[in-house]
């Protein structure tokens, strides 16, 4: 069982072409996951949970770079949905 990302391979497609999504939420969905995959790697005595917690880090990683080569992605937008959840985490 995974912390934000399933271990099950999902098969099928989509309705909606994926290059008409909007590539900057998709990649702050991910960078939100990876906040708190980084808290839980950081701070849990489990070292089960720990190796979870990293090996789910990769992929938010994986997926974000993704994100960002989109044709939809807006870096502007990017840097301040960022600085928010940075906010919302007390990082900033």
């Amino acid at each position: 069982m995974g912390i934000c990302y399933s271990e099950d391979r999902v098969a099928g497609g989509t309705a909606t072409p994926v290059g008409t999504w909007d590539g900057t939420k998709h990649y702050l969905k991910h960078y939100a996951n990876s906040l708190y995959l980084a808290f839980i790697a950081k701070s849990t005595k489990d070292g089960a949970e720990r190796r979870q917690a990293e090996s789910e880090l990769a992929i938010a990683e994986r997926k974000m770079a993704y994100w960002r080569r989109h044709p939809n992605y807006v870096q502007a937008d990017a840097l301040k949905g960022i600085a928010d959840l940075k906010k919302q985490w007390n990082l900033a």
